[in-house]
């Protein structure tokens, strides 16, 4: 994508945030398998505690900004 390293890092940390418990939300609404979109939201979120630190270490030297 030829991004500045800023804006590729905040890319990057966005897509591997959790699943929002707004799509819960829609699910529950529409009556389309909330409980499915509950395992998701729950899964995502326990994954993005594990991986999240990890993917910050890797990623902020390389944009320290000075």
């Amino acid at each position: 994508l030829e991004l500045p390293p800023l804006t590729l890092g905040v890319l990057i940390l966005q897509s591997a945030m959790p699943v929002a418990v707004f799509n819960y939300l829609f699910a529950v609404r529409a009556n389309r398998s909330p409980q499915e979109v509950a395992s998701l939201v729950l899964c995502s979120t326990l994954l993005a505690f594990l991986f999240l630190p990890l993917l910050l270490a890797w990623l902020l030297p390389t944009l320290r900004v000075n």
